[in-house]
């Protein structure tokens, strides 16, 4: 044991032994810690580089996730616009299915839930400060803060088509003609209109003003969702580098 040779050569009084076996004893312990480093080193560096994939996977799937939405309010607002544009007396040849097809889109609202799983988990255990892009982390806050907007615009938005819009289509078209459309399984109701009524509403005040309403919240939500695909392009980018690059900066 090195201690126990310093502790013989104490006594017998050998100084340059005893100054060799400690400087033995202190580059032992110190090439002990500079492996323990490097190990941890690594060790990040894997779990850094394991989390910045994880994100990479849920961003992907983010994007599909917002493009379909994006592409539903996007079509929402364009279908007000084709039943606002339409006249009835124009020589326009309108179906009563046309009209309830045309109707489906501008009615539908679906909610969007973002995949998530990874940045709680990083932010829950203090993970996320391992990442050292500031740049990313920042994207990806300004990506989730966009989100929380577009759950509120979405609560308003699901508000006015249940409290608003479905009962003036339930009184004044055929409701049933809407939810067969809406809901393939719906297939047994039966009209509660009669075929081509539709067009008694066509041109209505009240009508165009709840369909407008609608249409400038599509329009709004598709606005914010090309937003966040703007965002999720550049994270997407920062990530890619990152990865490519080296996540973390490694003391050796």
């Amino acid at each position: 044991m090195p201690i126990r040779r310093v502790v013989e050569h104490v006594r017998i009084q050998n100084w340059a032994a005893i100054v060799l076996d400690l400087i033995v004893v202190v580059v032992g312990i110190f090439l002990a810690f500079q492996v323990d480093r490097w190990y941890d080193n690594r060790k990040l560096l894997a779990d850094v580089g394991g989390n910045l994939t994880a994100l990479a996977n849920e961003f992907s799937e983010n994007r599909d996730l917002v493009e379909q939405a994006y592409d539903v309010h996007n079509r929402a607002a364009k279908s007000v616009e084709e039943i606002i544009a339409y006249e009835p007396n124009g020589g326009d040849d309108l179906s009563h299915d046309d009209f309830y097809e045309i109707l489906r889109h501008a009615y539908r609202s679906p909610t969007f839930s973002p995949i998530r799983r990874t940045y709680d988990s990083l932010i829950s255990t203090g993970e996320l400060e391992l990442i050292s892009d500031e740049d990313l982390k920042t994207e990806i806050a300004k990506f989730y803060s966009l989100v929380g907007r577009l759950g509120a615009f979405q609560e308003r938005l699901n508000l006015n088509r249940n409290l608003v819009l479905e009962p003036y289509f339930a009184r004044n078209l055929d409701h049933a003609a809407l939810m067969m459309a809406t809901h393939p399984e719906a297939e047994q109701l039966k009209p509660s209109r009669p075929i081509g009524q539709f067009r008694d509403v066509l041109g209505n005040e009240e009508f165009e003003g709840l369909l407008v309403a609608k249409w400038h919240m599509s329009h709004d939500l598709a606005a914010m969702f090309s937003l966040a695909l703007d965002h999720i392009e550049i994270i997407q980018t920062l990530i890619a580098k990152n990865l490519g690059e080296s996540p973390v900066a490694v003391e050796e």
